[in-house]
């Protein structure tokens, strides 16, 4: 059965930001392994720890995202990623006077993911990176002579002062001009002061400077589509069910349960969480692309950090976030097509899903073999056992030290050990 959106990227050159991140590398998996008739995929890459551009795209091939083209013999297909030096951050996106003409010359679609997640970030540097990033790449596409599309990577957070949000975009935060103005003449000290009274109701620099960034996507005047994430975690299916390299959202919390570092998170039980699978963030991707070329739209989804005094407003509020279009450009694609770019996370089993997460992260952020699964399992029973008794014997101590202090009876100081023990445990 044919695949439409496959060949759509047939012969077709792509060109990616935020390639080496969570998101990026599913992505270029993805690209490569379901459309391996795809030209080339130019990565966006800069220096760093040292490594140059080269070095960190061999460095990209080892990543274990592609473990499942290795073992299905397919590496040939690195040959397609080529490593172009530039930054996001500066002026023309760095780019030599070479690469931005071969960019203009060759590409046709754009997948703009490189952003700073940080939410401890201040107002200049995400204005730079998230606003103005995503300025300069809307300059370059204008200079594309057969672009497709522009796929960029927002967040369903930036409207997070609203909490039915629907898929539109809605009115800027602020005046673009007066925040570049404000960054660009301000101190730093001075800037960070004004923060909050400039951001007003948004709950950070990451969300005020996403949806800023928007409105630069929208005013492109090229085709174009925004698809904006929720909390991204694992992979569901793909390339295989739990993989993440990630250590913010879920995985992160689980990987601290595993070490023993977390012993309870803050949670809220009557609120439905918003975490989205890699793989369906990347599947909304690449359609989205394909879906621009039929008529253009904007979509649904997010992004989010793992500090928990940031992450506060997010763990204690419920957001609805309505994507009928996103689930009608399912309906619309064709069967071989929906199997292969899944949208709809209606069959979605989400116990299973974590099951899948929690091996996920115990092999890739762990790097534990699923081999020593069951010795993992006779270790955790020992230490449960060695914890119970540690805790039976403190609290007897506790009750002896409690009964011989007060020279009374075993039977008057019993409720010693459950208010200790209720104690302890709020600690």
């Amino acid at each position: 059965m044919a695949s439409y959106v496959t060949d759509f990227y047939n012969s077709k050159s792509v060109f990616i930001t935020g390639g080496t991140g969570f998101v990026g590398v599913c992505l270029i998996e993805k690209l490569l392994r379901c459309c391996p008739d795809i030209k080339n995929i130019y990565l966006l890459m800069r220096p760093k720890k040292g490594k140059q551009i080269m070095e960190r795209l061999e460095e990209l091939t080892k990543n274990s995202v592609f473990n499942r083209i290795k073992e299905e013999k397919q590496t040939d297909l690195f040959k397609k990623l080529i490593a172009i030096a530039g930054d996001v951050g500066e002026e023309n996106l760095g780019l030599s006077s070479q690469d931005r003409t071969t960019l203009i010359n060759t590409v046709e679609v754009i997948f703009h993911s490189a952003a700073t997640l940080d939410f401890e970030a201040d107002l200049k540097t995400t204005t730079n990176i998230n606003l103005l990033g995503t300025r300069r790449i809307v300059q370059l596409c204008r200079e594309i002579k057969r672009l497709k599309a522009l796929v960029h990577v927002s967040s369903a957070y930036v409207n997070a002062v609203l909490h039915n949000v629907d898929e539109i975009i809605y009115p800027a935060p602020a005046d673009v001009n007066t925040i570049l103005k404000l960054v660009d003449t301000l101190d730093d000290a001075t800037l960070n002061s004004k923060t909050p009274e400039i951001l007003k109701n948004h709950p950070n620099p990451y969300t005020f400077t996403k949806h800023l960034a928007e409105h630069e996507v929208l005013n492109g005047g090229f085709p174009a589509t925004i698809v904006r994430p929720s909390m991204i975690a694992g992979a569901w299916k793909e390339p295989v069910p739990g993989w993440t390299i990630s250590k913010n959202g879920p995985q992160g919390f689980i990987l601290g349960a595993g070490k023993g570092v977390v012993r309870r998170l803050p949670v809220a039980k009557h609120l439905i969480y918003d975490y989205i699978p890699v793989d369906m963030v990347v599947n909304s991707l690449i359609v989205a692309a394909y879906n621009v070329d039929r008529d253009s739209l904007v979509r649904l989804h997010t992004n989010i950090n793992k500090s928990l005094e940031r992450l506060e407003k997010f763990i204690f509020q419920e957001w609805r976030f309505n994507n009928p279009r996103l689930l009608q450009l399912h309906e619309s694609l064709s069967l071989e097509d929906q199997k292969l770019f899944t949208l709809d996370m209606r069959p979605l089993i989400w116990k299973d899903y974590f099951t899948d997460l929690i091996q996920g992260v115990r092999t890739y952020l762990h790097n534990e073999s699923p081999k020593s699964l069951p010795k993992a399992h006779s270790k955790h029973k020992i230490l449960t056992i060695a914890h119970l008794g540690l805790q039976a014997a403190l609290l007897g101590l506790i009750w002896w030290l409690i009964k011989v202090l007060f020279a009374t009876t075993w039977t008057k100081t019993g409720l010693v050990v459950p208010m200790t023990y209720l104690l302890f445990d709020q600690l």
